[in-house]
């Protein structure tokens, strides 16, 4: 079932959902979900004004009306993996020898069980057990996140800009039915804060001469522009928005 959807700045942000039919007994249904970003070019030849606009990371929002989502079908959810330890135990050979007084040799070793040598000049060798603890973690980075209140977080390694496909037909949850419902609605949002929005300007553009302050208003105004009323509330700005209603 495809869905209605508005995307405020295509270049910016696309959304697209579909809500297909599972295959399981429950009667489940799958979100399948597009999701791309990108930079939005602004270039206006008669004021000179020449700058990019891109985002550095965003949210995706599911707002559900008579349905769940079914436990342990999020994407982007793995689990928290066990630390991995792994030991080595090294043996060393260790003797030490001096010669006492009266030419007589005798010898210690560094390690449990001491040895010692004679005048004969025999030396007992000893062993030395050393530990190498060494500790080995997995850096992966997620792009598209799974969050608490049925949300993901999108984002790039190093807070780098958002730029490409992070969900292509995807099934973003499974969706169970809410007993004796007889009207469900999906609603997907793609937010982003104020301080997430980049401006870049064009070379020899107007913004080009801007300070940093005056691009930092800048992009302000452009997030109120494209979303004013949550803008200016709380500092949240929608992208796009896709929702799909369904009554018996």
């Amino acid at each position: 079932m495809p869905a209605d959807r508005n995307n405020s700045v295509v270049d910016l942000v696309e959304l697209i959902i579909d809500r297909r039919a599972g295959n399981d007994p429950e009667g489940s249904d799958r979100l399948h979900v597009d999701l791309r970003a990108g930079t939005a070019e602004i270039d206006d030849m008669d004021s000179g004004v020449f700058f990019s606009v891109s985002i550095s990371e965003a949210r995706l929002v599911l707002q559900l009306e008579g349905l769940d989502i079914k436990m342990g079908t999020r994407h982007g959810e793995p689990t928290r993996a066990d630390e991995i330890v792994r030991t080595t135990v090294t043996e060393e050979e260790s003797t030490k020898a001096q010669i006492a007084a009266g030419g007589r040799i005798a010898a210690s070793s560094a390690a449990t069980g001491a040895a010692s040598a004679s005048a004969s000049g025999r030396v007992d060798k000893g062993w030395q057990q050393l530990s190498q603890r060494t500790t080995e973690t997995i850096d992966q980075h997620i792009a598209v996140k799974a969050r608490g209140g049925n949300t993901w977080h999108i984002s790039e390694r190093n807070g780098a800009k958002l730029d490409g496909s992070y969900l292509s037909d995807t099934v973003i949850c499974e969706l169970k039915r809410d007993e004796g419902v007889n009207r469900t609605s999906i609603r997907t949002i793609v937010l982003a804060k104020q301080r997430a929005v980049n401006i870049t300007p064009g070379k020899g553009g107007l913004v080009d001469k801007f300070t940093s302050r005056k691009k930092q208003l800048l992009s302000i105004l452009i997030a109120k522009t494209i979303d004013p009323l949550r803008a200016e509330r709380s500092g949240d700005i929608v992208l796009s928005e896709s929702s799909i209603e369904d009554a018996d």
